[in-house]
């Protein structure tokens, strides 16, 4: 039974990794050849349809799929007809959640794309509603296969939704440059309804119980709401921290000058999701007693600065090559803001790490906190900065935009770290961060004097190289002044 136990942990653990590769892997292509497709001006009104759909829809998630992963995962090895009365509960309260953010925003999108100036926002605001409506209730029902412990079907069903989703993308060429963005959302409403079909007929399958006619059961619908309300204020929170700065800097600058932000955000976050240790290691930070999470916490920040400061420092000296490779010359202002943004990626990959450890404690409420304080500074500054650079530029207003967003991370990220050594008495040795520091600095160098010397400049198999060499350089460094030993690569293997 304990074998049995442990070769299934091992198993989903296994295809969680897989999943998350997957989405961030297909996110990354999925961005760069929508980005290739559409001019910037085109790019960055996809991205401003989306950030103000997205921030009215987490209204529609409302905290329902942790919820639903809760109370269904509490009930079904034991008392299945109330499992299946929280399930019916809470996909009934997600459509009329969902369905009501949607009309919303249908409602109000004449009013907003009068706000933005931007009259060809409207119809992509009408899709994008469609869109997200459908693929909330796939999130939301392939999010209950983490709740049966049946991983692989959502590595599935994620394998499915990317390759769709990118193989799909280039029939937006049919349509007209008028309507290549609703076009965008067109394409991921389909993928999005095959993605649902998929999972509903697997569930349907595998966990019948949920499907099936049964006599009412009584649950507590109270419990449930006071549950949902913090994840509720939570969720809506968090989108406006991710979404903030678009939403502000579309108002001020043109389309154009947005695509370019987003252009050199995408790069950063999809980086972030690949340098990240944090979906690997959650399980483990909730399970762990407070002398075992120390350990654990104090491995966990030394391997992730290892990846993630020289990330940091690396794409800042080849962002200009780099951008022109994988978006084309047309986006090669995007630059500026990847120099400013590139900081992200340790804030957000290492960051993370003290968010999750409190989350996994049950300590919510301090990074919910970390996040309002974070969200309203974010709010402030991006309004600042924006106005006062935009005389000088739109360019500039882009920079002031990004430089508002490094702030409030580290911030965040400095809140989050205090109360984790106040609460949990976790304390990250500052000599965690110095070697890593150290080592990115002479890989800097070498950088510099790669480019100097090379021209890097529209050949892929040159920067291939140079990021290949210096890596190695970075490591080579990095294991001669003792910041990673033979011990650490056992470690990692294992």
């Amino acid at each position: 039974m304990v074998k049995e136990k442990g070769n299934r942990v091992l198993a989903n653990s296994f295809f969680n990794i897989i999943s998350v590769i997957i989405n961030r892997g297909g996110g990354i292509v999925f961005t760069i050849i929508l980005a290739r497709i559409l001019n910037p001006e085109l790019f960055g009104l996809y991205n401003l349809t989306l950030s103000v759909a997205l921030t009215l829809m987490s209204l529609g998630n409302f905290g329902i799929d942790e919820a639903a992963s809760r109370y269904i995962s509490a009930n079904y090895k034991k008392n299945k007809n109330k499992a299946k009365a929280y399930f019916d509960y809470l996909l009934k309260l997600k459509v009329v959640i969902l369905i009501s953010a949607a009309a919303i925003l249908i409602l109000f999108a004449q009013p907003i794309s009068s706000f933005y100036k931007t009259p060809d926002l409207q119809f992509p605001l009408f899709m994008s509603a469609i869109y997200l409506v459908i693929m909330s209730l796939s999130q939301f029902i392939s999010y209950l296969f983490y709740t049966f412990e049946n991983v692989k079907v959502f590595a599935i069903r994620e394998t499915i939704f990317q390759g769709l989703r990118v193989s799909l993308l280039p029939l937006i060429f049919f349509a007209t440059v008028a309507y290549r963005v609703s076009g965008v959302f067109v394409v991921l409403t389909v993928v999005a309804l095959f993605s649902l079909f998929f999972s509903l007929f697997v569930l349907s399958k595998k966990y019948k119980f949920l499907f099936k006619k049964t006599k009412e059961t009584k649950i507590n619908k109270g419990e449930v709401f006071n549950y949902l309300k913090f994840l509720a204020l939570g969720s809506l929170t968090g989108a406006f921290f991710l979404y903030i700065d678009v939403l502000i800097l579309g108002k001020f600058v043109s389309l154009e000058f947005l695509g370019f932000y987003r252009a050199a955000s995408a790069i950063v976050l999809s980086v972030i999701g690949l340098v990240t240790i944090v979906p690997v290691l959650y399980p483990l930070l909730s399970q762990n007693s407070n002398m075992k999470l120390n350990n654990l916490f104090n491995k966990s920040i030394h391997y992730s600065s290892i990846i993630t400061i020289p990330a940091s420092i690396g794409l800042l000296f080849i962002a200009k090559p780099f951008i022109e490779l994988i978006y084309g010359v047309q986006y090669i202002p995007s630059a500026i803001p990847l120099y400013v943004l590139s900081l992200l990626i340790f804030s957000a990959g290492t960051g993370d790490l003290f968010t999750s450890v409190l989350n996994a404690k049950g300590k919510s409420k301090y990074t919910a906190n970390a996040l309002i304080i974070s969200t309203i500074l974010n709010i402030i500054l991006n309004f600042l900065l924006i106005i006062l650079l935009l005389p000088l530029g739109e360019i500039y207003a882009v920079l002031g935009a990004a430089v508002a967003t490094i702030l409030t991370r580290y911030l965040n990220f400095f809140m989050v770290a205090i109360f984790s050594r106040k609460l949990l008495n976790l304390k990250a040795s500052y000599s965690t961060f110095i070697k890593p520091l150290i080592s990115s600095s002479i890989m800097a160098l070498y950088l510099v004097g790669f480019n100097r010397i090379i021209n890097v400049k529209t050949n892929l198999l040159i920067l291939v190289i140079e990021i290949i060499t210096a890596a190695v350089v970075y490591f080579l460094v990095l294991f001669l002044i003792k910041g990673i030993s033979k011990k650490d690569f056992k470690a990692l293997k294992r």
